[in-house]
């Protein structure tokens, strides 16, 4: 059996050295790893707070903290991973629009006013600097059939002849506008399908914004688990699900984070939607923090949620 446990939106480093709940959380970390002893871990997306000073070195030092378990781990990215170019165009936005837009949205926005009030202080970065720290670290797993698309990496890990984990970025915000976060690109679907053509293995797809099908698996009553806050997803659907249905894609199972009050599971029409459960205590919700288990044998799969002590 293979083990793999399933970290998300840790959201660490507001501050730099670390704060209480950002400590709690890495804590709580190393205990569940201690006491679970998985073969691997993923981190799927929204690993730090990007909008505040220090914030490219925090990441390093989250990248250190995951070395020291000792435990083969993989990264993926969210939209507050390197959301600084999203952050600094929405305040040109506004001040074009005049200074009582930009007053209001700031005095609502407690992520905003963080960014425009310490800008001067905030690394400036996307998700290649991001990615050069993970090279430069020591457990992070191989990324094999590494591949990028419109700066978001994608790749394979093998965990045996019959099971293989896709880690991608799902990216951060909709270019387009149509709504507000982003949507997986047609050459990322591409690359998914061509990843999971062989009928003798079985994939597992991490990403960190959900697809839009999570949704329609509450409406259809299909979702176990809670389910406490509206599905976040894209807008555009631009066809992940029915690619891997219509060309038959081995996927299973697809997981993502994102959604802090939500952690359900869906047996969609032959795959599994899964959520993690949201792991960083410096962030909103009310879900008691934990992580989501994930374990794989020959022929099965079992999955549940353990929740920090």
């Amino acid at each position: 059996m293979t083990k793999i446990i399933q970290l998300t939106d840790l959201h660490i480093g507001s501050s730099l050295p670390f704060n209480e709940l950002d400590t709690q959380t890495l804590y709580a970390v190393q205990e569940l790893v201690s006491l679970e002893n998985p073969d691997y871990l993923v981190l799927s997306g929204d690993v730090i707070w990007s909008h505040v000073p220090h914030s490219l070195q925090n990441f390093e030092e989250v990248l250190k903290f995951f070395d020291s378990l000792e435990v083969p781990y993989a990264v993926t990215y969210g939209n507050h991973d390197s959301e600084i170019f999203y952050l600094q165009n929405k305040v040109n936005k506004l001040a074009e629009n005049g200074s009582n837009d930009l007053e209001k949205l700031l005095s609502e926005n407690e992520e905003l006013a963080s960014f425009y009030y310490q800008r001067d202080e905030i690394d400036v970065y996307g998700r290649a600097e991001l990615n050069d720290l993970v090279r430069c670290s020591q457990n992070h797993v191989c990324k094999e059939k590494l591949t990028v698309v419109n700066n978001r990496e994608m790749y394979v890990v093998s965990i045996d002849e019959q099971t293989q984990l896709l880690i991608v970025d799902s990216g951060d915000y909709d270019e387009t506008e149509t709504g507000q976060y982003a949507y997986l690109e047609d050459q990322q679907i591409d690359w998914i399908i061509e990843q999971t053509q062989d009928p003798s293995k079985k994939s597992h797809l991490f990403i960190h914004i959900p697809i839009p099908e999570y949704a329609q698996a509450i409406i259809d009553g299909e979702a176990e688990g809670h389910q406490s806050e509206e599905v976040c997803s894209s807008v555009l659907n631009t066809g992940l699900y029915a690619q891997i249905k219509i060309r038959n894609s081995n996927i299973v199972a697809i997981y993502a984070g994102h959604d802090h009050e939500n952690d359900f599971v869906s047996d969609f029409y032959g795959i599994k939607l899964i959520y993690g459960r949201c792991s960083g205590y410096n962030a909103y919700g009310d879900l008691s923090r934990g992580a989501r288990v994930i374990e794989i044998s020959d022929n099965s799969m079992t999955t549940y949620i353990k929740e920090f002590a």
